[in-house]
């Protein structure tokens, strides 16, 4: 029963994450005429609306999504390790994993999203969806400078495979494990 609990706040903590990641990212590259981003601000809205009122600047806003990321993803490994783990981490090593855990679901979005592009565009290259664009634009910008430096081989785009192998390779790099040392847990997985 306590494993079916922490999956569902692990899912619902990591849902609400993605969302505001979304959200920072679709306010720098995604049109605001699309669907799809205005369903993440409809969405994000309610939970950031405290704190923008103070401010009302663009960068204020980022700022603001990401310290909100990191404070739900610190509570959350709190909440998780309080649960789990015999010895607990201090202080930095919760921040040092919820900035790694934050990096790596930022990076998943963005592994995530090229798979469905690439996808998308073999099933319907001429697809002018919602989900399309936005997909489209969301990878754009990690697609474009491997783009530029990469020659046409055969009328084949491989920046998508030369992206997700640099974000997967940016992931298995990211020491997570480290943060670990001196921690007392039944289950690593389980918390992450």
């Amino acid at each position: 029963m306590e494993n079916v609990f922490l999956f569902l706040f692990r899912t619902f903590v990591d849902f609400i994450t993605i969302v505001l990641i979304l959200r920072l990212i679709a306010s720098r590259w995604i049109s605001a005429n699309n669907p799809i981003h205005q369903s993440i601000v409809l969405i994000t809205s309610p939970i950031i609306r405290p704190f923008t009122s103070r401010f009302s600047k663009r960068s204020s806003l980022e700022i603001i999504l990401i310290s909100l990321c990191l404070l739900i993803e610190l509570f959350a490994l709190w909440f998780m390790t309080t649960i789990n783990c015999l010895n607990g981490p201090n202080f930095l090593q919760l921040i040092g994993l919820g900035t790694m855990k934050l990096m790596i679901l930022f990076l998943r979005i963005f592994f995530i999203s090229i798979l469905a592009h690439v996808i998308l565009t073999w099933l319907s290259p001429n697809s002018f969806t919602p989900a399309t664009r936005f997909i489209g634009e969301l990878v754009a910008p990690v697609l474009r400078p491997i783009k530029a430096r990469l020659p046409y081989l055969a009328g084949l785009d491989f920046s998508p495979l030369i992206a997700v192998v640099i974000i997967q390779s940016i992931i298995m790099i990211i020491p997570i494990n480290t943060v670990f040392s001196g921690i007392l847990c039944s289950n690593f997985r389980q918390i992450l």
